[in-house]
């Protein structure tokens, strides 16, 4: 597993809206449709590439995942480090022998020749690192959910002001039709009075209702 911070090109106090913005930036490049007329090699590394970032992005996009993968890696770094101070204490440890084992061998001398009494061995101390890291652990993770939690209501927010602009602009819209129909009832208003043609019409209409009384008539 290979650290997910540098396949992304972030430290690890990266916040989220970088992590989405570094995914997106190598998801494009190495986008396995970039990469149809490359040759097969070029694809296979453009697919391994593309493969790692979205792997990176699925375990620090997740808060718990992230945190879970920090405190793994927290924990590997310790590691590492004391196995390095322990293989420089066993070189000095090896120079030192003699005067060591010698000395160890006359304390145990004396120790017998009084008595006896052997040294009880120490109760282990209350606590210790590994009960420390679970407590940065868990602050760390109640801090990401906390500020996850405080994300999703400033999107929330957004969201709702977008639905009051949406709602006023319908609005205007509405009133805008209204308006128009309004106007439009009034110019047709003031065409039925201006009519040149609608006293003529009117007479027409008249002179073929008498006509047509007057030929039921003459049948």
């Amino acid at each position: 597993m290979g650290d997910h911070y540098q396949t992304l090109g972030l430290q690890r106090d990266a916040s989220k809206a970088d992590i989405k913005n570094a995914y997106f930036r190598l998801a494009h490049r190495y986008h396995p449709d970039h990469h149809n007329h490359a040759d097969a090699a070029a694809r296979a590394e453009a697919a391994r590439r593309f493969r790692h970032a979205k792997d990176a992005y699925d375990v620090l996009s997740d808060y718990h995942r992230r945190a879970e993968y920090d405190h793994n890696l927290r924990r590997s770094s310790s590691s590492s480090s004391s196995g390095y101070r322990t293989s420089s204490s066993g070189k000095q440890g090896n120079r030192q022998g003699g005067a060591s084992s010698s000395s160890s061998s006359s304390s145990t001398s004396s120790q017998h020749g009084h008595g006896g009494s052997r040294s009880r061995p120490r109760p282990p101390r209350p606590g210790g690192g590994s009960d420390l890291e679970s407590v940065i652990v868990g602050a760390y993770a109640v801090l990401m959910v906390l500020e996850g939690l405080a994300e999703a209501a400033r999107d929330w927010e957004n969201m709702k002001r977008d639905v009051e602009k949406m709602k006023r602009q319908i609005e205007k819209m509405k009133i805008g039709f209204q308006m128009r129909k309004q106007r439009w009832e009034n110019m047709k208003q003031e065409w039925e009075k201006k009519n040149p043609w609608k006293s003529w019409m009117e007479s027409r209409e008249k002179e073929k209702k008498k006509n047509w009384w007057t030929d039921i008539f003459r049948s």
